[in-house]
């Protein structure tokens, strides 16, 4: 396969801004001392038609300090400098029910994100598993 530069000009992009997005995720972990965070880019596909940071594990040492709060403050912050939305499932690993987990996102900016296809809004089983999206400033979806 031969590469054209636009090709070559794309990946090297790629490339840089994941690398951007791991150390971002490293500074951050040791910053607020996190148990785990898991952010990625996530490419356009069928369900998911956009490019957008996907946030799929924010885990503190101690729950209810903040440090999760400020954490995802810096991660909203990355997001608009990179002009990137923020796009996740609110999934609770502590037990805690997945209305109080979407209520601490929304209270940071978070909307529900209806999308088309078998997992969007009609599909009454799958409410938990439902996108919620904090657009970048500017961008429209």
């Amino acid at each position: 396969m031969k590469l054209t530069e636009a090709k070559l000009k794309q990946l090297i992009k790629e490339v840089v801004e994941e690398r951007a997005i791991e150390d971002f995720v490293s500074r951050t972990k040791e910053e607020f001392q996190l148990d785990d965070l898991s952010l990625y880019l996530r490419k356009p596909e069928p369900h998911h038609p956009m490019t957008s940071l996907y946030l799929s594990n924010i885990r503190v040492n101690q729950p209810g300090q903040g440090d999760g709060s400020k954490a995802l403050k810096s991660i909203i912050q990355f997001a608009k400098d990179n002009s990137l939305a923020i796009t996740l499932i609110p999934t609770p690993e502590d037990g805690s029910s997945v209305e109080r987990l979407r209520s601490w996102y929304e209270s940071h900016g978070f909307e529900d994100w209806y999308r088309d296809g078998p997992y969007g809004e009609e599909d009454e089983e799958r409410q938990h598993t439902k996108y919620m999206v904090k657009q970048a400033k500017n961008l429209t979806f």
